[in-house]
C-alpha cells in the first residue's frame, strides 16, 4: 500500500475514533405507584411530572391510575455525541 493511503487510513481512523452511534436518554422516565401517606391506599387521579432540577416546565407528564400506578415514558434517540446526564425531579399533585 503506497504511503499517502496508509497516511490517510490512520488520520482517518484517529480523526474518527469516538464516533460511534449510541442510543441516548434525553429525558428520563419515571415508573411507581402513588400512595396515601396516612392510609397507605393507592391514589388515583394523581398529576406527576418530571422536571428538571433548573427549570420549571416539564418534560413528562402522567395521571395515576386507580391503583396509582403511573408510567412517564423516557425520551431517547440516536446520535453520535453524548449528552451530559441532568438531574431531574419527579413531583406529585393531587387534581382537585
Amino acid at each position: 500500500m503506497p504511503p499517502t493511503i496508509t497516511l490517510l487510513t490512520l488520520l482517518a481512523g484517529f480523526v474518527c475514533v469516538g464516533c460511534i452511534p449510541y442510543r441516548f436518554t434525553t429525558r428520563p422516565g419515571a415508573i411507581g405507584t402513588v400512595l396515601d401517606a396516612r392510609t397507605g391506599a393507592p391514589v388515583a387521579g394523581a398529576a406527576v411530572s418530571v422536571t428538571p432540577v433548573r427549570g420549571d416546565d416539564p418534560v413528562g407528564t402522567a395521571t395515576t391510575a386507580a391503583d396509582g400506578s403511573f408510567t412517564v415514558a423516557p425520551r431517547r434517540q440516536w446520535g453520535v455525541y453524548i449528552i451530559p446526564p441532568g438531574h431531574f425531579r419527579v413531583s406529585v399533585h393531587p387534581l382537585d
